[in-house]
């Protein structure tokens, strides 16, 4: 116990005068060199593999959705659907931009 004591006080030292927002997998791996007895522990290369894990799922999520519109935006296009499209007043879809995506603070996720 005071072990992991000593552990959690130097991450809230480290915290404090350091405040940097980790968004992505390789920035938490950075972090974690910094602090070698957490890189040993199995439970946080679990959950860094689990990030990782999530970021390609999410990657091909955009892929496929890029190509979805892509498809919809000429299926309206082509006819004999674009007379239908007129009529109901479709309209093209934006495709997933990433420079637009919101970046959300750990305040706002209440880290």
């Amino acid at each position: 116990m005071s072990h992991e004591k000593s552990v959690q006080v130097g991450v809230a030292e480290k915290r404090t005068r350091q405040s940097r927002v980790i968004r992505n997998a390789e920035q938490f791996q950075v972090e974690l060199e910094h602090y070698p007895e957490l890189k040993a522990n199995e439970s946080i290369m679990n959950l860094l593999e689990q990030i990782r894990e999530s970021e390609n799922a999410f990657a091909q999520s955009k892929l496929q959705y890029n190509a979805d519109v892509e498809n919809y935006n000429t299926m309206i296009h082509t006819f004999p659907n674009n007379l239908f499209s007129k009529i109901c007043r479709f309209k093209d879809v934006e495709f997933y931009d990433e420079s637009k995506e919101n970046e959300i603070s750990d305040d706002e996720l209440g880290i």
